[in-house]
């Protein structure tokens, strides 16, 4: 697809599909047996939702801006500085280069017991994740507690920032917080 509208309606057209941005939670999660995708959608080609630049007093971060570029951007404006630092601290320079913003906001909660193999998981009962009764990190509590690894929601939710979202064919703007 060339526009966010026409990645939507593909997805719609390919129920099992998922989008592919940068790869580094999809990869690992098809490796692991943990997504089963039919399709994926890659949306390298939008350029629009690459772009990062300011317009007026607010910062526009296109979800497949690259963190490496998130960072750099930042280093030029002193305002931005506790962004920047956090797009820096994600992970490893080259998670940083081929990382789009959106994947490390949506990226999926990660738990040592399940993001493993299918043979890792086969060795134990299954987990609240996974559609189970327990979950291994802590037992005794009766939700998931699989952790989100996000640098970058911290600083951008600090600093009350929105996330344009298409939903029913429509672009609408609603609170970052809304992702989770």
């Amino acid at each position: 697809p060339r526009t966010p509208l026409e990645a939507v309606a593909r997805q719609r057209e390919t129920p099992a599909s998922v989008y592919l941005a940068g790869g580094t939670d999809v990869g690992p999660r098809r490796k692991y047996d943990l997504l089963f995708p039919q399709t994926l959608i890659s949306l390298e080609r939008i350029a629009e939702l690459g772009e990062i630049a300011l317009s007026g007093d607010d910062l526009l971060i296109g979800g497949m801006g690259r963190l490496h570029q998130l960072h750099r951007y930042a280093a030029d404006n002193p305002a931005l500085a506790g962004l920047g630092r956090a797009a820096q601290l994600v992970a490893s320079p080259q998670i940083r280069r081929l990382g789009p913003v959106a994947g490390n906001l949506r990226q999926c909660r990660r738990c040592y017991y399940y993001n493993q193999t299918d043979l890792w998981r086969r060795g134990i009962e299954t987990c609240l994740k996974n559609g189970g009764p327990v979950c291994h990190q802590m037992p005794a509590k009766k939700t998931c507690q699989a952790v989100h690894y996000s640098d970058l929601a911290p600083a951008l939710l600090a600093a009350g920032a929105s996330a344009r979202l298409i939903r029913a064919g429509a672009v609408e703007t609603a609170p970052l917080a809304s992702l989770w």
